[in-house]
């Protein structure tokens, strides 16, 4: 049984469209999958116009929220959540809000560097939808002859201490876990590992986190086991996935990575 909880299209910073996804993971013989797009659900509502064809896929209802807490980037992703409800879509919008007037910081700090990149064009590689990322800057980056690739950028400017780096004015954790829940949702603290600090993860744990996502891609056997043991410390249930971005499953570390059925029946019942 193959699972991918964790993957975004072109409707946040993805390079996908909600169609390719499902095509690849069709290809792939992904038998449950979940689009986790940040701060919009509008790939389940593209699917929906277009009555794709979901035959051998369990499609789960999914989304990452970004939130900030003890100036970290927190991310918590909702599964089995109604994408279509009006004030769950509001909050999102205002969430999105936010990162246009992050990017714009973001693009002046740049500027004063002496790397010109322009919100236009930001604009036109998200697909002109607000849900800006870092990613999506990083890409402009490139394009412009100032980095070799986009982990290039991140490491010279755009990480979390970097000097391109604005953090998002955004809801606390708690906030997003309440309207994952409102929602019909379960909520998942989404690749514990970036956030290092295990105290950090335990508080948000106290505020009614659902699950860890212990199977994540870029998590070592023994980042994994650390999780898992946390998660069965604390009840909690377990997710996985890849953060898939890009066009196809080419990292190589793809045909090693497994995410045990037990967290897809745990997650069902």
């Amino acid at each position: 049984m193959k699972i991918d909880l964790h993957t975004h299209s072109n409707y946040s910073d993805g390079m996908n469209s909600p169609e390719g996804l499902i095509k690849l993971a069709r290809d792939r013989g992904i038998e449950y999958f979940s689009i986790t797009d940040h701060d919009n659900v509008d790939a389940y509502k593209q699917l929906k116009k277009k009555k794709t064809d979901l035959t051998g896929i369990e499609l789960i209802p999914g989304v990452e929220v970004s939130s900030f807490y003890k100036d970290l980037d927190i991310h918590i992703l909702g599964y089995f959540i109604d994408p279509f409800d009006k004030k769950f879509n509001l909050m999102l919008k205002e969430i999105q809000n936010e990162r246009v007037n992050r990017a714009k910081k973001i693009v002046q700090k740049f500027r004063e560097m002496g790397i010109n990149i322009t919100l236009n064009r930001l604009f036109e590689l998200s697909g002109g939808a607000n849900v800006i990322g870092r990613p999506h800057i990083a890409r402009a980056v490139v394009e412009g002859g100032y980095c070799s690739d986009v982990n290039e950028v991140f490491r010279l400017y755009l990480g979390d201490n970097g000097p391109a780096f604005v953090a998002k004015d955004i809801l606390a954790p708690s906030e997003a876990i309440r309207e994952i829940h409102r929602v019909g949702g379960i909520a998942f603290l989404a690749h514990p590992s970036k956030i290092d600090n295990d105290d950090i993860v335990k508080e948000i744990i106290a505020m009614g986190i659902d699950g860890l996502e212990v199977y994540y891609l870029k998590h070592s056997y023994d980042t994994i086991q650390h999780y898992a043991k946390m998660a069965d410390e604390n009840g909690l249930m377990m997710s996985g996935g890849t953060d898939l971005h890009d066009y196809d499953y080419n990292n190589s570390d793809w045909n090693s990575f497994f995410v045990p059925k037990e967290t897809i029946i745990s997650m069902q019942e």
